[in-house]
């Protein structure tokens, strides 16, 4: 249960779905995303930078998750992650630096590979949101829910 309250609470709390008129979400979004001009020009020469915008501005973040998104979570029972895809339109804004009681650590694992690290102290929850430079620009690739 704490495996499924965390991924909630980061994915789906300080949320707020994009919808037009006819519910469709995709639609919307890319048709949002043709008009950027607001985005700074150096926003991915550095990931403070890129997340802090990723945090801030809802549009950017929808234009920087590479989906489907894919999702790991670590099954208790088996002891092993399961793995699934999640679509444009599963997908919540959320400011995810901002969370209350979720501490947060950045990890450069290459040049091309961030991980942004969520944990609550003395509780077993972790969350690991890995980003990776692809054709110049940072985008969420994966989530690994390490929660036990």
């Amino acid at each position: 249960m704490r495996l499924i309250s965390f991924i909630s609470i980061l994915v789906f709390i300080a949320g707020c779905k994009w919808k037009n008129e006819t519910g469709n979400t995709r639609g919307l979004i890319l048709d949002s995303l043709v008009n950027q001009d607001s985005i700074p020009n150096k926003i991915d020469e550095n990931f403070e930078m890129f997340i802090s915008q990723f945090n801030q501005d809802s549009v950017f973040q929808f234009s920087r998750v590479h989906f489907p998104v894919t999702i790991k979570s670590y099954d208790t029972g088996s002891f092993s992650y399961v793995e699934r895809e999640m679509s444009i339109d599963e997908w919540d804004f959320v400011k995810v630096l901002e969370i209350d009681d979720i501490k947060h650590e950045i990890t450069p694992v290459s040049s091309v590979e961030v991980r942004l690290e969520f944990f609550k102290e003395d509780t077993g929850i972790g969350v690991t949101y890995i980003f990776k430079k692809l054709l110049s620009k940072w985008l969420l690739v994966e989530i690994v829910d390490h929660s036990i």
